[in-house]
This record gives structure tokens, C-alpha cells and sequence, in this order.
């Protein structure tokens, strides 16, 4: 993003030895970089993507937030992120480090959901230790808060036999993480 800034200001001030450099424009760069995300996406072209930035106080949060606007994309701060976990300790040491919100307790209970903001969620990615708490959350997530995107890290392969669990009709979980799963089908 700095980069763009430096061209634009040099291209202003020194036209004719621009011109001369032969400097090629970065949109068309930018623009397949967004091409190839959208087409990754489920959503494709109706994508809503966020660029996440650890917020105003960092050193390039500038050059984040340009590049948000540059692409036309949703700037996310660290306090638009939120953390559950039953361990106050880990979570304090986290507020410390980071700036994001952290709520203590059990990730499953809607009460905890709703407090750690599911009203107004677009996203729930639960990763928890435990396979069971990940996809209640994804659950509670669709049926009370009608969060659209739901995803679970699954670490039992035995879930992992049964895809049809985590379709809409069942848990509606939507992308199921599952490492083991994939070095397993890797090897």
C-alpha cells in the first residue's frame, strides 16, 4: 500500500522520468489477487471478505487501512474479534498481548454466545479441544443466532465417516477443519 502512495507521489512530481521508467500500475496485480479469493471462496463473487489488522495503534495500520479501501474490503480490527474459553488465565494473557474481546466459559452454552456477540456475528469458527462443544456451538450458532457461516475443527475421524452429520438438516456445520482427516488422505 505504501508502495502504491510512493508511485502515485512520484508519478505526480516527476512526470516525464516516470513515464520513462516504464513503471507498471499494480491494480491489475490487486485485481487477480481478488479474482483468485472470490473464486476460492463458497461465495464466490458474492464474497464478503475482511482484511484483519491488529488495529489503530500498529505501526502499519495505515497502510491496512488503505489497502482495505484500495480493494473495497472490510477492515477488521483485533476487538472485532472474540475468544471463548473455560481458561481465565490463557484468556487474560491473550487480552494482554492482543486486542480482541475474551470471554470465560463453555463455548456450547447459548448465553456465552450471545454474550461474546452472536447477535451480530456474520462467522463462528469453533475450535475448541473438543469435537462435541465445536459442533453444538456451530448448532446453536444456526438454529438461535442465525450465524450464516459455521465451522468446526474435528479432530475424531469417526465424525469424519459420517459427513452427512454436519449437513443443514443435522448440525449445519458448514466447512468442517479436520487435519488429521487430511494427512491421513495425504498418506
Amino acid at each position: 500500500p505504501v508502495l502504491d502512495e510512493n508511485r502515485i507521489a512520484i508519478g505526480r512530481q516527476f512526470p516525464k522520468a516516470f513515464a520513462g521508467m516504464k513503471v507498471q500500475r499494480l491494480a491489475a496485480s490487486y485485481r487477480a489477487l481478488m479474482d483468485g479469493i472470490k473464486r476460492m471462496a463458497p461465495e464466490g463473487e458474492n464474497a464478503r471478505i475482511a482484511l484483519l489488522t491488529p488495529g489503530p495503534y500498529n505501526e502499519t495500520y495505515f497502510e491496512h487501512a488503505y489497502l482495505a479501501r484500495y480493494l473495497g474490503l472490510t477492515l477488521v480490527e483485533g476487538n472485532d474479534l472474540t475468544v471463548v474459553d473455560l481458561d481465565a488465565e490463557k484468556l487474560a494473557d491473550l487480552q494482554d498481548r492482543f486486542d480482541l474481546r475474551t470471554i470465560c466459559g463453555q463455548a456450547s452454552h447459548p448465553s456465552i454466545l450471545k454474550q461474546a456477540g452472536a447477535d451480530d456475528a456474520d462467522m463462528l469458527v469453533a475450535v475448541t479441544l473438543n469435537d462435541e462443544t465445536n459442533i453444538v456451538a456451530c448448532k446453536l450458532a444456526g438454529t438461535l443466532f442465525n450465524i450464516p457461516t459455521k465451522i468446526a475443527r474435528i479432530r475424531a475421524l469417526d465424525y469424519m465417516k459420517h459427513p452427512q452429520l454436519f449437513d443443514a438438516d443435522h448440525f449445519g456445520v458448514d466447512h468442517v477443519i479436520a487435519p488429521e482427516q487430511e494427512i491421513t488422505d495425504y498418506l
